[in-house]
């Protein structure tokens, strides 16, 4: 063979390696965060998107896009409305946080989904560790933290490898949702939250109101 032979048979060999790298790599899954931010893009979409399964990345970058935020924002509103004795500037501060934080319940439903489990789960962790629970003197302060444990816990194990009853693996770029997954209906699953979410919010506003009072008593109690 001679060498000008030998060079394009070469250079082919190289255009046709770098087509099927090329082509391997389009299949492969988008990157977590870029495939959060994309979605974050349509907030009605993703809000009502709860069937289907969320892999860890998808709903740990959710979590430092929403959550984080949500309590560090949280805690500087509740120390603000302190120092200042405003019970109309933490409401003020709180409400936006609190329905910012809503985008964080579908992900976390499609998250129970990943690991086989129907995602009202999701919504009774919610109900444990918000106002049901933490009415409840001491044995309500518990149940919560040792719910708020068990569900970190569980949203850091891998998901199944195999297709289940919620669809396919989300981590499988060529899987396709099995035509008799379970469709879990977006309303009661959001609508549930929503509404618990307010009443944990108005628990909130109570408390924030008590610390106010308990500052202003112990305020007055010390002053000369």
């Amino acid at each position: 063979m001679s060498e000008e032979n030998t060079t394009a048979a070469a250079t082919d060999a190289v255009a046709v390696a770098g087509d099927a790298s090329g082509a391997k790599a389009a299949e492969l899954p988008a990157a977590p965060f870029g495939e959060v931010f994309g979605k974050f893009l349509k907030p009605l979409e993703y809000f009502t998107q709860v069937n289907g399964r969320a892999r860890r990345g998808e709903y740990w970058t959710a979590a430092l896009m929403v959550l984080l935020p949500c309590i560090v924002l949280g805690f500087i509103a509740g120390s603000i409305a302190l120092s200042s004795r405003s019970l109309f500037v933490f409401i003020i501060l709180s409400l936006p946080i609190t329905v910012l934080g809503l985008f964080m319940v579908p992900v976390t439903i499609r998250r129970w989904h990943d690991l086989g489990a129907t995602g009202w789960i999701a919504i009774a962790a919610q109900a444990v560790t918000g106002f049901p629970c933490s009415a409840i003197p001491y044995l309500g302060a518990f149940l919560g933290f040792a719910a708020s444990i068990t569900c970190l816990v569980f949203y850091c194990l891998p998901g199944k490898k195999e297709n289940n009853a919620y669809g396919a693996n989300p981590c499988d770029p060529a899987a396709v949702d099995p035509a008799d997954s379970v469709k879990e209906p977006w309303q009661p699953l959001i609508w549930t939250s929503v509404g618990l979410t307010f009443v944990n919010w108005i628990w909130s506003v109570y408390n924030t109101h008590s610390a106010i009072k308990a500052i202003e008593g112990l305020s007055a109690l010390f002053s000369f």
